[in-house]
C-alpha cells in the first residue's frame, strides 16, 4: 500500500506540478517545498463561515502568500465559496484580501459544497460571485470543482466553460492506482459537464502521506498538474525568466589587476 501511494507522487508526466495549501498544511518549511519538483504554489486566501456568514482570513495566509512569492515566480490564491452565503460580501471580501498581493495565476473560486442550495439559485450565486471577482480585478477566476459534485449539484450552466478549470480527480482512490490515467478524464469517467477541457488537475490529496516530502506539517499536501511543460505554465501565467545579469565592469578591473601580479611575480621567478 505505501509503495503504491509513494508512486503517486514521484510520477511525472509532462505536465508541470503545483502544490496548493492552507492552514490544514501547519507551518511549511519553504527551503524544503522549494527543493521539490514544483513549478508553482496556490495558496487558500479564506472562505466564509456557513452559520454565521462571516467572511474570513486563512490564518496562515499572509506568510504563506508572502513566502510563496519569495520562493516561487506562478503563485495563485483561491477562496472556498459557501453557496448559503452572500456571494458578492465573500467576492468583495477576497478581492481585498489578494489585491494588493503577487500572484501570477488568476484568482480561483473553489466550488464543492452546496449548503442545502438548489442546483437553480446555486448557479445564480455562483455567477454573482464569480462576477464579482471580474468586476473588480479584471480578470476571469478560474473554477475549481469536482464531476461528482458539479454535475449534480451545478449542472451544466452554458457560462461555465468561459471559465478555465481546475478538476479533482485522485489517480489514487479506495487502494486502487491508475498511473494509465493522464487527465482528469482520460479513461471517460467523472468529466464535468461543463467542459471539454482542463486548466489544472488535482491528481493527489488526503492519504497521499507526501506532506513531510514537501516541507508540510500535515501528513498529506494537495499535487495538481498543469495542462502544459513548465515553459507553457509560465507563459500562461505571463512570467518571464530574468536574464542573468552581465559581469560588472569593477570585477574585469579586478581579474586584470591579478593577472599583472601575477605576471610580474612570475616573471621575477624566471629571472
Amino acid at each position: 500500500m505505501a509503495n503504491l501511494i509513494n508512486l503517486i507522487g514521484d510520477k511525472m508526466l509532462d505536465y508541470a506540478k503545483i502544490a496548493d495549501f492552507s492552514k490544514w498544511q501547519g507551518d511549511i518549511d519553504y527551503d524544503v517545498l522549494d527543493d521539490q519538483d514544483l513549478s508553482g504554489v496556490i495558496v487558500r486566501a479564506g472562505s466564509i463561515n456557513y452559520l454565521t456568514g462571516v467572511p474570513y482570513t486563512d490564518f496562515k495566509f499572509e506568510i504563506n502568500a508572502t513566502k510563496s512569492a519569495e520562493y516561487f515566480k506562478v503563485l495563485g490564491f483561491y477562496w472556498y465559496w459557501r453557496a448559503n452565503q452572500d456571494p458578492n460580501l465573500q467576492a468583495k471580501y477576497f478581492c481585498d484580501l489578494i489585491k494588493y498581493k503577487e500572484w501570477s495565476l488568476p484568482p480561483i473560486a473553489d466550488i464543492e459544497s452546496s449548503n442545502g442550495i438548489p442546483p437553480n439559485l446555486l448557479r445564480s450565486r455562483l455567477k454573482t460571485f464569480l462576477d464579482g471577482i471580474e468586476a473588480r480585478l479584471n480578470v476571469k477566476p478560474i473554477i475549481y470543482t469536482r464531476a461528482s459534485f458539479w454535475n449534480y449539484a451545478v449542472g451544466n450552466p452554458k457560462w461555465a466553460s468561459n471559465y478555465h478549470l481546475w478538476c479533482a480527480r485522485y489517480r489514487y482512490l479506495d487502494g486502487n492506482l491508475e498511473p494509465d490515467l493522464t487527465g482528469p478524464w482520460s479513461d471517460n469517467k467523472f468529466k464535468p459537464l461543463s467542459w471539454n477541457d482542463w486548466l489544472l488537475w488535482q491528481y493527489s490529496a488526503d492519504g497521499n502521506r507526501l506532506g513531510h516530502k514537501y516541507g508540510m506539517d500535515s501528513f498529506d499536501i494537495d499535487l495538481n498538474y498543469f495542462n502544459g511543460t513548465e515553459e507553457d505554465l509560465y507563459k500562461f501565467a505571463e512570467v518571464i525568466e530574468e536574464p542573468q545579469p552581465p559581469p560588472t565592469t569593477e570585477k574585469v578591473e579586478i581579474s586584470k589587476t591579478l593577472a599583472l601580479s601575477l605576471y610580474e611575480e612570475l616573471k621575477g621567478v624566471l629571472q
